[in-house]
C-alpha cells in the first residue's frame, strides 16, 4: 500500500470513530444550557462589527471560563464536543460561531492583518463582560494562528492551548498548500510581479504586524499549550515547531500526521486538553491565594 493511501485509510478510520464516538457523547451526563448570543462594537474602525457565539453553562456564572476559536469555516461537531466537555467540567464556555467579515476575501497584502485584527475584535468583545477571573482560549488551525496571536494581545487570558498553530504568520501564508492559499500566492505573483517565495515573503512580513515574534511578549506570563502534526503541510511543521521554540509551551504533544489527521487525533486527547486547562485553573487560584 502507498504512503498516501495508508496516510488516507488512517484518516478514515479515525473518522469514523470519531462519529460514533461523538454520536455517544451525545447524552451528556450533565446537561449545560445553550444560548446563542450576539455582540456589537459599533465604531470598529469606522463600521459596525458583531461577533456571534453560543454559550455553555448554568444560569450562574463559574469561576473559570473557555473560549474556542474554530477552523476555517466556523464552529465544527469537534468543537462542539470540547464545549461540552468543559462544561460539563465546569467551565463556562463561549464558541464562537463567526464574526463580521470573517470570511472576507482580498489578494492585497493587508488583507491578513485585517482579518487577524477582527478576530482580535471579536475576541475582546466576549472577554470583556466575562465575570470569571480565570479564561482560557482553545484554537484550531486558523483558530490556533489566531489563538497564539491572542496570547500576546488578550491581558485577561490566563492559558491558551493550539492545535496545529504556528508562527510566522508570513511563512504560514506563503507555504501552506491549502487552495485558497495557493490561488491566492498565484495571483499575487501576477498582479505585484513577485519572482521568488522570498519577494513574497519579505512583502508580506511587512504588513503583517500581528505576528506572535513581532509582538510582545505577553505569553511568557500565561500557561501554554500545543498539538503539533509533524507531517503537516498546511499549516506547515516547521511553523509549529518555530511556535513550540518561542513559547517553551507547558505542554506539547506531537502526532507523526498531516493536518486534518491532527486536528482529528487531538480529539481522542481531549482529556489531557480539559486536564491542561483544569491544571491552569489550579494554579491560576494558588496565585490568587498567595496575593492575598
Amino acid at each position: 500500500m502507498s504512503t498516501y493511501k495508508r496516510k488516507l485509510l488512517q484518516t478514515l478510520l479515525i473518522s469514523i470513530g470519531l462519529v460514533f464516538s461523538l454520536q455517544a457523547l451525545a447524552f451528556d451526563s450533565r446537561s449545560c444550557s445553550l444560548k446563542e448570543l450576539q455582540l456589537t462594537n459599533p465604531e470598529f474602525h469606522k463600521k459596525s462589527f458583531s461577533v456571534h457565539f453560543t454559550r455553555y453553562g448554568d444560569k450562574r456564572d463559574s469561576s473559570k471560563s473557555i473560549l474556542i476559536l474554530p477552523p476555517t469555516g466556523g464552529a465544527t461537531i469537534l468543537d462542539r464536543s470540547y464545549a461540552r466537555n468543559f462544561c460539563a467540567a465546569g467551565f463556562d464556555v463561549y464558541l464562537i460561531q463567526f464574526w463580521t467579515d470573517m470570511d472576507s476575501h482580498s489578494d492585497e497584502l493587508q488583507f491578513h492583518q485585517q482579518l487577524y485584527e477582527r478576530a482580535q475584535q471579536a475576541l475582546t468583545l466576549i472577554i470583556h463582560p466575562i465575570n470569571s477571573p480565570f479564561v482560557g482560549l482553545l484554537g484550531t488551525s486558523v483558530g490556533g494562528i489566531q489563538a497564539a496571536q491572542s496570547a500576546s494581545l488578550q491581558e485577561r487570558l490566563s492559558s491558551v492551548f493550539v492545535i496545529v498553530g504556528g508562527a510566522p504568520v508570513a511563512a504560514i501564508t506563503v507555504d501552506s498548500d491549502q487552495k485558497a492559499m495557493q490561488d491566492l500566492k498565484s495571483r499575487r505573483f501576477q498582479i505585484f510581479h513577485f519572482h521568488s517565495r522570498e519577494e513574497y515573503l519579505k512583502a508580506l512580513e511587512s504588513e503583517i504586524k500581528m505576528d506572535p515574534f513581532k509582538l510582545p511578549q505577553e505569553f511568557k506570563t500565561k500557561d501554554l499549550g500545543m498539538i503539533i502534526g509533524t507531517e503537516d503541510s498546511t499549516v506547515p511543521t516547521a511553523q509549529q515547531l518555530a511556535l513550540k521554540e518561542l513559547w517553551q509551551a507547558r505542554t506539547v504533544l506531537e502526532f507523526p500526521n498531516g493536518h486534518l489527521t491532527t486536528i482529528l487525533k487531538a480529539w481522542w486527547y481531549r482529556k489531557k486538553i480539559l486536564e491542561f486547562f483544569e491544571e491552569s485553573y489550579d494554579r491560576f487560584i494558588q496565585k490568587q491565594n498567595e496575593k492575598k
